[in-house]
């Protein structure tokens, strides 16, 4: 009696042991997974709003570096029509007038509708862009420069205006 005793408290130990030792991996759930983090850019395709923002400007070279902002203060990416003017004035004085008008002299290129297009555009990260005008020959005397911008998406047109 003594070895089936000894026995069955040995085999119910062992039980025991090795039965509590087990875990329960397959009854665990993987965490959940973060959620994506919401869009912080739209392409000119989507967006249905252009803002332009003016972040610097060198005339005298005929770059300008912008913001494009769409829908909900997003980037806009993916621009690529813009028509771009640039506006010199000579230093006030009796020979910047004739018939009471300032002459100035304007440096001008669309890349809207056509198919050549004069300016380099490029993407400087998502939403800034710089735009260079090719071939600027400014008289001598402009010393007062402003620029103009249109930009044209399939959505959203931002027609053209003077940046400050």
């Amino acid at each position: 009696m003594k070895k089936t005793t000894l026995s069955l408290i040995m085999g119910l130990s062992f039980v025991l042991l090795f039965g509590c030792n087990s875990s329960d991996d397959d009854n665990v759930t993987a965490p959940p997974e973060p959620p994506e983090p919401p869009a912080t850019t739209i392409s000119i395709k989507d967006t249905s709003v252009i803002d332009v923002a003016l972040v610097s400007t060198d005339p005298e070279s005929g770059t300008m570096i912008i913001n494009l902002t769409g829908d909900d203060d997003k980037a806009v990416i993916g621009a690529d029509a813009f028509n771009l003017l640039f506006m010199g004035y000579p230093k006030p004085g009796p020979y910047s007038s004739k018939y009471k008008l300032a002459w100035h002299q304007a440096q001008q290129t669309s890349c809207i509708d056509t198919e050549e297009c004069v300016m380099v555009i490029e993407e400087l990260k998502a939403g800034m862009y710089q735009l260079t005008l090719d071939e600027l020959a400014w008289k001598i005397g402009i010393v007062n420069f402003r620029v103009a911008l249109e930009v044209k998406g399939e959505n959203a047109h931002f027609p053209m205006a003077f940046l400050d």
